[in-house]
């Protein structure tokens, strides 16, 4: 299993390219789980948003709508088999500031 934490904060221009290499380095029964932030969603009009702005966290970021995942996904060679989302609250009103139950 490759893991691609989230695709959009990877430090590269072709995001493509990147899940293409994850597959080379797959063994052949292997599985790919990659993590994105869709484009259109809450997240990734906020995180655009700041990334306007120059904040230091998603100021590099790419966002792509879903199709957009897809093809990419396709063109490197994996099938889709499951989609799962972990960002069901909305973003705070006050920012990307820091969840409290990492203070605790």
């Amino acid at each position: 299993m490759v893991v691609v934490p989230t695709l959009c904060f990877a430090d590269d221009d072709d995001p493509a390219a990147l899940l293409r290499e994850a597959g080379r380095l797959l063994v052949p029964s292997g599985r790919l789980v990659a993590g994105v932030v869709l484009l259109y969603s809450a997240w990734g009009r906020r995180y655009e948003a700041h990334g306007r702005t120059g904040h230091p966290f998603s100021r590099g970021a790419r966002f792509l709508a879903l199709a957009e995942h897809r093809r990419m996904l396709s063109g490197a060679g994996f099938t889709i088999t499951g989609a799962r989302s972990t960002l069901t609250q909305a973003p705070s009103e006050d920012g990307l500031r820091r969840p409290e139950y990492l203070d605790m």
